[in-house]
Formats: C-alpha cells, structure tokens, sequence
C-alpha cells in the first residue's frame, strides 16, 4: 500500500511540475509580445542597426545579429502589422523585412503597394555575407515581386504588366532591375521615347546602347558627343575626380562596337590622344576602345590600331596596357585582318585571363 501511495504522490508531483512548466512557457510567451524576442523589440533593434542581411550567414560561418531580428518580424508580425511597417516613414530595414515577410505569406497587396511606391528613393545598407553595399529599397522590393512568379504570387501575365508599368514609370531608370530590363527588351519604336526621356532627362548612360540599336541620326551625334566626354570627371594626370560625375564615353564605346560608323573616327582619334597622355589607366576603357576599333575590320582600323599600339611601345615598352587588352579584345572578339598586329607587337610573357582568374602564356 505504501509503494502504491508513493507511486500515486509521484505520479501527482509530475503533473503538478509539468503543469508549472506549461504555465511558465504561456507567461513567457505572453512577456515576449512585449518583451525581448517580442516584434516591437525586434523592430527597434533593426532600426538600430539600419542594416539588411540578404542572408543567414556573414561569410564567417556564423549568423549575422540583425538576420534573427527581421526574421522575428517577417514570421511573428500580423500581415496587418507588416502591411503598415511597409510605409515609406518606416526605417528602410524594416521595411524590407516587414515586405518579405509578406511575400513569403503570398499576401495579395504585394503587387500593388510595390508598384504604388515606384518613385520612393529611399536606400538601405545591404549585407551580403562579408560584402555590404547600398541599393535603394524599391529596387529590392520589385525583384522580389517579379521574381515571385515561380511561387505562386503573381502570374507571368502579372509579370508582364509590371514590366510595362515599372518601365514607363518616370524616375523608375535609377532601379537596378529597370537597367536590366532595358537590355531585354526588343528594338521595338514603342519603347523608343521612354530610353530618350531616360537618357535626356534622367541622365541615365546605360541606355545608350539599347538607343543606338535603332540607328537613328540623333543617336549618332548623342555618340559622337559622348565620346568626347573622354576627360569629364577626371583629374589632370587622368585619375578619378571625386569633384564631378564622369562622362559616358565608355558607354559610347560600346555603342560604336554595336555600330561602327565613318562619322565616330575622328572623335576615336581625339579620344586614343588623350588616352595616350594618361598617367592612370581605365583598364575597362581600353578594352573597350579596342573592341570598338576591330568591329569596323576595315584598312582604316588596321592602320589606326597598328598606330596606336606602335605609340604605346614607343612611350612604355612592350610590355604595356594597350597591346594586352587590344589582345585580350581579339581574344573575345577575333578578326583575322589584325592577327599580324599581335605578331609585330609581341613579347614573351604571361597574359592575364579574367576568365580563368589566371596568368596563362601568351601564344
């Protein structure tokens, strides 16, 4: 009798434990609505740190701090309560968090309070693992919108007409997703007026080369002026200015790859001199200006790259810029008219390839 009594008050204590345990669980939960691990709390420690973390590692192996507080509020918040964070007053961290949670839930007001927001030109600081860097909030929030198609969010019918609506919006040029846009989009007159106002008005150089694929005469006094913006933004000896914004001569280089018209020769001239009086290379530039001399594949190019290459020995040896990236340019872009230019100007030595991350032998 007294085993079974003992086994009876055991049994008695255990659920009285268990039933303390339960209790203690339901105060902590209810002390966290308010408390730390609690949505309030989380949003003012990521308004605190002004930082998004696109992932769930800092490149260290280890979770970054500011990850635990926007999943706190992307999972714990009420849709109402992540609908109303999406406010442009809101911190810009917050606001990505709030609006991925709401993707994440397929939350219908996605779509519009996106394309409501196209001219919000607020930013935030991105980590990506041990990388950081600045993007502006909209630009984050319609790539997750479109790139949402494959969960169900929207349709690809949805998908094309944001396109349309994040395109013709005005101001929408400075969004990273609109520059890749452009260069998907078809040589198409509809689209014509809009890459002008995106270039003439809100000074965006990218769309240079999508404008010059309709080969028209004002597109090609746009190149021809661009690329006499050679030594806009830079200092005296060639370098960067922080002074002034640089011109979109690399841009008009491009161009003139894509059409390589007799009219753009004497401003390439202009611009090969000054090239030559440099201190500081743009490594970019040149590759580009080589690119651009071989698709005119013509006597004039031949003798106007020979001439080149021939003052850049003279001044720095073989050894310089201007052949590795005119031989770098023939690499991608081989023409066989100017395979005796390698010959007459090379060296023994090691090439750098991008591509491979490595010195590989000049052959």
């Amino acid at each position: 009798m007294k085993t079974l009594e003992r086994k009876t008050n055991r049994i008695k204590w255990v659920a009285i434990a268990a039933l303390l345990i339960l209790n203690t669980m339901s105060l902590s939960a209810q002390k966290n609505t308010t408390g730390i691990d609690s949505v309030d709390w989380a949003i003012k420690k990521l308004t605190k740190l002004k930082v998004y973390n696109l992932y769930n590692n800092n490149g260290w192996d280890s979770t970054p701090i500011g990850w635990n507080y926007q999943q706190i509020i992307a999972k714990r918040a009420s849709d109402k309560k992540l609908l109303s964070l999406t406010a442009a007053k809101e911190p810009p961290a917050v606001r990505l968090a709030a609006m991925y949670g709401l993707i994440l839930r397929r939350n219908k007001r996605c779509q519009d309070i996106i394309l409501k927001n196209l001219n919000d030109i607020s930013s935030c600081k991105l980590a990506s693992c041990d990388v950081s860097f600045d993007e502006y909030v909209e630009n984050i929030f319609v790539e997750w919108l479109q790139n949402s198609r494959e969960d169900g969010l929207i349709t690809q019918a949805d998908s094309v007409r944001n396109d349309s609506i994040i395109f013709f919006t005005k101001g929408s040029s400075r969004l990273e997703y609109v520059h890749e846009l452009v260069d998907r989009l078809p040589c198409n007159e509809k689209y014509y007026r809009r890459m002008k106002e995106m270039y003439y008005k809100e000074r965006v150089g990218y769309v240079l080369m999508p404008l010059v694929k309709f080969k028209k005469k004002a597109e090609k006094e746009l190149i021809i002026r661009s690329l006499k913006q050679f030594s806009k933004g830079m200092d005296k000896e060639g370098g960067y200015s922080q002074r002034e914004t640089i011109g979109n001569t690399n841009d008009a280089l491009e161009a003139v790859a894509v059409w390589p018209s007799k009219e753009f020769r004497l401003a390439l001239t202009q611009l090969r001199n000054y090239e030559l009086t440099r201190r500081y290379i743009d490594y970019q530039r040149l590759k580009l200006f080589y690119l651009a001399c071989l698709e005119y594949n013509d006597a004039w190019a031949y003798h106007f790259i020979d001439e080149t290459l021939g003052k850049s020995t003279k001044k720095w040896g073989k050894n310089n810029y201007h052949w590795q990236y005119f031989y770098e340019a023939m690499r991608e872009s081989p023409h066989s008219r100017f395979a005796p230019l390698i010959d007459k100007y090379h060296w023994k030595g090691s090439y750098w390839n991008p591509e491979k991350q490595d010195f590989e032998e000049i052959k």
